[in-house]
């Protein structure tokens, strides 16, 4: 009994003009030793991995068609998004608990949302790292 990536990859295979012969060897690769048993599945297979299967190109040329768009991880060291905040400086906003800063001691901060908990960190990491 065929599964769903055994059909995508049947195919894939009928669309380059090749039988269930000819490409046997790789779905059985693909599918019962590899155990990529979904097209979902085919989809996370990254472009060395097909290469170590040793698929022939027109094949996985063909199963890419069938699969469409790829969506597998961006390799680690790529910057796939970026986050920049520019925040103004609050002048005098910590000169209220100036003592508890040069102390140097633990301090809890609570409040409700929206009160200024984040502003008045950010204002004291900023007055710290200018010193």
């Amino acid at each position: 009994m065929s599964g769903p990536a055994e059909e995508l990859l049947l195919a894939a295979a009928a669309d380059i003009g090749k039988t269930v012969d000819d490409v046997r060897p790789y779905i059985r690769r693909i599918v019962d030793e590899d155990w990529y048993a979904t097209a979902k599945s085919l989809r996370w297979v990254t472009t060395d991995e097909w290469r170590a299967m040793k698929i022939p190109g027109c094949l996985l040329h063909a199963i890419e068609r069938r699969l469409g768009p790829a969506v597998s991880a961006p390799p680690a060291d790529q910057i796939t998004g970026l986050t920049l905040r520019v925040g103004r400086a609050f002048y005098s906003l910590c000169d209220k608990i100036e003592d508890v800063r040069d102390q140097r001691k633990s301090t809890l901060v609570i409040g409700q949302a929206g009160v200024g908990k984040r502003t008045i960190l950010r204002e004291m990491s900023r007055i710290l790292s200018d010193r």
